[in-house]
């Protein structure tokens, strides 16, 4: 594989691998809410630790005054009823750039495409970016998730593509070297990267605690209980790359 020569007039018309990451990397960054902070999206309802209020309601009762021929609606101390909830997942935190840019080079360096220190400023043949495409779509329909939280349904609560930074394992594509780049090869390397970007990925549903309350101004008794919804999974996402 050549190495890029300096470009005499600074314009640019190769693309080495290096050009190839980096778009990866700013596409991730762009596109995932939860990656080096959290965007403006991103609702407490999202967001790991966070609690909110589902639902509050308070009710007043009335009663007949005796003494007076007619009914004389009063109110009451307020009785109040409150449904909170509190979210406890894992995926709801934010992932730092780095942390991307680690787990990216790995899977590179696993699949042999940043093998060597040169490898960055390599110059990437048209075969070769197919190659790179294929794995880096297998990468990214393993590492996004869209997350909603469908236990806050009296809550407007986006559903969002996070990026998935914990422990999980990706499709294989069929490796070929630029050298006996064949037809044939062409043609898997094309199916793998066609699996990938129609591969349906986990639809998460954020672990949220619910907590009911019902206490009266009246008095200082209060009940509750808990909850929790659970993650679930469905075929809502289709991995896609735009780079």
């Amino acid at each position: 594989m050549p190495i890029r020569p300096p470009d005499p007039d600074g314009t640019r018309y190769t693309i080495v691998y290096q050009d190839l990451i980096n778009a990866v990397t700013s596409f991730i960054t762009s596109t995932c809410h939860n990656v080096g902070s959290f965007s403006s999206s991103v609702k407490d309802t999202l967001i790991n630790g966070k609690s909110f209020t589902i639902w509050s309601q308070s009710l007043g009762t009335t009663y007949i005054n005796p003494g007076h021929g007619h009914i004389n609606s009063v109110k009451r101390s307020a009785h109040t009823k409150t449904i909170t909830g509190v979210v406890s997942d894992g995926l709801g935190v934010v992932v730092p750039l780095d942390t991307v840019r680690n787990q990216l080079s790995s899977f590179l360096a696993d699949r042999g495409l940043l093998s060597t220190n040169k490898k960055g400023i390599e110059i990437v043949s048209m075969k070769s970016m197919m190659n790179f495409y294929a794995n880096i779509a297998s990468f990214l329909a393993a590492r996004f998730v869209y997350v909603s939280n469908i236990s806050t349904s009296s809550i407007s609560t986006p559903t969002l593509l996070f990026y998935n930074s914990g422990n999980i394992s990706y499709d294989t594509v069929s490796f070929a070297s630029d050298v006996n780049f064949t037809s044939g090869n062409i043609t898997n390397c094309l199916n793998d990267l066609l699996k990938s970007i129609n591969k349906t990925s986990n639809a998460h549903n954020i672990m949220t605690r619910l907590s009911f309350t019902s206490c009266s101004s009246s008095s200082s008794s209060s009940s509750s209980s808990s909850s929790s919804s659970s993650s679930s999974s469905s075929s809502m996402f289709i991995a896609y790359m735009e780079i």
